[in-house]
């Protein structure tokens, strides 16, 4: 049983390693998605709760190549896919995302998809509006995919981010940040910019073993189709969620606004995290409530530059940042910064406070690009 995930870009490392943590088989990695296999349908279900790195799961009823068009190809292979199952007398709609250059556009080959389904399955109602059951077909350069969406909504999203900050991020690419961090439950973690506070609350529910989509269980898309009608839903959640566990960590939420300790606050509240704690401290005072060398990791999507800010304030906060990054870090201690651009400024701060670069990457939300940096002590390269 085939199976195509979307992730961000940048992030199909990630989504691998989750899928092997979850089901313990091994992806295909791919430009924004990766390919798995599974055993059953149950196990489809589960990564849908449970991942915390995905956009989008599909189970695949066929991938092939094609020089112009994949139409041509799509009819005569239609007739052996599993769609009767899936939609005979149900309201369908097809939907996709395309990348390359073609004579076509995604509308124009959703609609004609569309078509080709409704030919051969007449009880079949074309319905965008509602659909019970959507078609998902992806398109990169020459590979056409074709599946059922089994999660609908966008997983990357989370439904606890109520209270938003003027600048926010998934909390899919959280998550990825605190694993490229190598977080680890029993470390002092903080975020020391946390806006709405997605960081550490995406950290905390990892840390917990709690699903990010606790509470969006009646939205997913496999609980509408006809073929899972008989399925207990409510038993597969109560044993996933049974095996999460409240526990005492060392997260911190930090930052020097008020209102984002507040939205903080409430976006953790309503994710049903309780196991963060939040404070409202100046980056340069962070050494009156940390000791030295006591802290693992500090991870966070800091003050960006841009032409509406004063850059030498902004200058300012990055030198206090990493004066307290080597007073307060310990000898194997990280930090991992996302940003949109990285100035020759930031990086001869973090080269004057001894630190180094690990790792860097790209990472998209949407069209937007952020690199994302791991640095470590000049002692810990």
């Amino acid at each position: 049983m085939k199976v195509l995930a979307t992730t961000n870009k940048g992030m199909e490392d990630i989504s691998a390693n989750e899928i092997e943590s979850l089901n313990g088989v091994k992806s295909t990695i791919r430009n924004g998605f990766i390919l798995f296999e599974v055993e059953k349908y149950e196990d489809v279900f589960e990564i849908c709760y449970l991942s915390r790195s995905l956009n989008k799961v599909v189970f695949l009823l066929d991938n092939f190549s094609f020089e112009e068009t994949p139409l041509d190809e799509l009819k005569k292979r239609v007739n052996n896919y599993e769609l009767k199952d899936f939609i005979d007398g149900q309201r369908f709609a097809v939907q996709g995302e395309r990348e390359g250059v073609h004579s076509f556009n995604s509308a124009e080959m959703g609609n004609e998809i569309s078509k080709i389904i409704s030919s051969l399955n007449s009880s079949a109602i074309r319905d965008y509006k509602n659909p019970q059951t959507t078609c998902y077909f992806h398109i990169i350069d020459k590979e056409f995919y074709l599946g059922i969406d089994f999660c609908g909504e966008d997983l990357g999203r989370r439904d606890y981010r109520i209270f938003l900050s003027s600048q926010s991020i998934k909390g899919n690419i959280a998550f990825a940040l605190m694993k490229l961090a190598e977080y680890d439950k029993k470390e002092i973690f903080i975020d020391p910019f946390c806006r709405e506070g997605t960081i550490p609350i995406e950290s905390a529910l990892y840390a917990s073993k709690r699903s990010p989509h606790f509470y969006r269980k009646e939205k997913f898309a496999f609980r509408l189709l006809k073929k899972f009608a008989d399925f207990d839903f409510e038993k597969l959640f109560n044993k996933i969620d049974s095996q999460a566990k409240e526990e005492k960590l060392n997260l911190y939420a930090i930052d020097d606004n008020f209102r984002s300790i507040q939205a903080s606050r409430k976006n953790a509240l309503i994710a049903g995290i309780r196991n963060l704690e939040f404070s409202r401290q100046d980056i340069e005072w962070l050494d009156s409530k940390f000791k030295k060398n006591e802290l693992d990791i500090i991870c966070t999507f800091p003050l960006q530059y841009s032409k509406t800010k004063d850059s030498k304030k902004i200058d300012k906060i990055y030198k206090h940042l990493f004066y307290q990054a080597e007073y307060l870090l310990n000898k194997k201690g990280r930090i991992v910064l996302l940003m949109k651009t990285i100035p020759e400024q930031v990086i001869k701060l973090w080269e004057e406070y001894k630190f180094v670069k690990k790792h860097e990457r790209i990472i998209m939300q949407g069209m937007d690009e952020w690199k994302v940096v791991v640095l470590v002590k000049t002692s810990n390269p």
